[in-house]
């Protein structure tokens, strides 16, 4: 069940950080490709909290949603949010295990 609400938990904060950047940039006249890189940056920042809430199954097995926001990014806003999401997930968890010591 604690697997459960985990997942849940990053379902969340996929969908509520995806609306409430969407909704932020609708009230901006900003061309596609800024609009697409601002929200591959803001998908880059959603990987970083979910690194935070990542579930370990075993150790050294974690379950997160960095993929899934990965796939939304690209799927939804092209190759180049696609790309700026990616970079700063694997930025930010090289960053993250270098801190904690974590293989």
């Amino acid at each position: 069940m604690e697997i459960f609400n985990e997942l849940l938990f990053n379902a969340s904060v996929l969908i509520a950080f995806g609306i409430f950047s969407e909704i932020l940039l609708l009230k901006f006249d900003l061309k596609p490709s800024v609009k697409n890189s601002i929200q591959g940056v803001v998908y880059g920042l959603i990987i970083i909290i979910l690194i935070f809430f990542s579930y370990s199954i075993t150790e050294g097995i974690f379950v997160d949603g960095r993929t899934v926001a990965i796939i939304i990014s690209t799927l939804f806003f092209g190759p180049l949010a696609g790309l700026i999401t990616s970079v700063i997930g694997i930025v930010g968890r090289i960053l993250m295990t270098e801190n904690t010591g974590t293989k």
